[in-house]
């Protein structure tokens, strides 16, 4: 017996375009950008994809998947990273007779440092430098159970008194396929250009082209995920992750992403980075969220959010 998938020709034309995108631009360092700001998508090894549909976390890097929302959410997340860094984030989405909408607006807050012209003069006052991220998108369904979005973002970084800004945008197409439970998605995110550089410096967004495949298991409450990331380098890495239902209030997470290695230093607490796990507590029209990612011997990242459903 053969089984056959035929992919709507919606979502073929979508990866050609895709592909097409990522072959004309550059990668670059905003840092901003790179990271799920989320609790559950952290948890899920950072932004898995096929994992993200139906949430309003997917306006962070999968507008496609917004498309499944059928309901007005509003999130607020805080994270804590090492070395004094820390970020949030706010969010909300709403359904309408043409697609669904969602705004968010994140930040992240790199500590205290002191301000000096050399390291040997004296201290002249403090600085914090600070990202700022906006991002608006949008998401139909186009073809049976096959959702498309767009998202842009207006990123600002500051640094004592220099600024730098940039435009962005993502594309992604998210596929429920009614096939043995499996989900697909396919994205291109950070399509854009600087607006403004620290003084001379100018750099590139870090664009990169993705996938992601997710399975609900048929006898047992658990979903796995994979997805691929290569940006215009081609540089690729992976994660996996899985989500397990205890109880419709209690959700746990794991997962692992192959940049763990970046974080090694030859210490004993190499073999941890890249490991994230996390919760998810639902009461009601409530859902808590916490994340824990670890990093290795430079330290752990917490995170922690709660979404209203309306």
């Amino acid at each position: 017996m053969s089984i056959s998938l035929r992919m709507p020709k919606t979502l073929v034309s979508l990866i050609a375009i895709l592909l097409l995108v990522v072959s004309a631009n550059a990668a670059t360092t905003f840092d901003l950008l790179r990271l799920d700001p989320t609790p559950r998508g952290a948890a899920l090894a950072g932004n898995s994809l096929a994992l993200l549909g139906g949430t309003l976390d997917a306006l962070s890097m999968h507008p496609g998947g917004l498309a499944s929302v059928h309901h007005q959410h509003v999130s607020a997340s805080y994270s804590n990273h090492p070395l004094d860094v820390s970020g949030g984030r706010f969010s909300y989405g709403y359904p309408s007779s043409y697609g669904y909408g969602a705004f968010s607006l994140t930040y992240l807050n790199y500590g205290e440092f002191d301000r000096r012209l050399s390291l040997e003069d004296e201290v002249n006052g403090t600085f914090s430098p600070t990202d700022l991220l906006v991002s608006a998108g949008f998401a139909r369904e186009v073809y049976d159970n096959l959702g498309v979005g767009v998202s842009v973002k207006y990123i600002s970084s500051q640094i004592d008194d220099y600024n730098s800004s940039a435009i962005a945008m993502d594309i992604s197409g998210h596929w429920n396929t009614g096939w043995n439970m499996v989900k697909l998605a396919v994205g291109v995110s950070n399509i854009g250009t600087q607006l403004e550089s620290y003084i001379d410096t100018e750099e590139d967004l870090p664009t990169e082209g993705h996938f992601g495949v997710a399975k609900q298991l048929e006898h047992l409450p658990l979903v796995l995920t994979i997805s691929g990331h290569m940006d215009i380098d081609s540089n690729f890495y992976g994660a996996a992750a899985g989500e397990f239902t205890v109880s419709p209030m209690l959700k746990l997470r794991a997962g692992y992403t192959s940049l763990g290695p970046d974080y090694h230093v030859g210490g004993s607490q190499d073999g941890l980075a890249g490991i994230s796990a996390g919760v998810g507590v639902f009461y009601l029209d409530f859902n808590l969220d916490y994340a824990l990612v670890s990093q290795g011997p430079v330290g752990q990242v917490h995170k922690l959010g709660i979404t209203y459903q309306f």
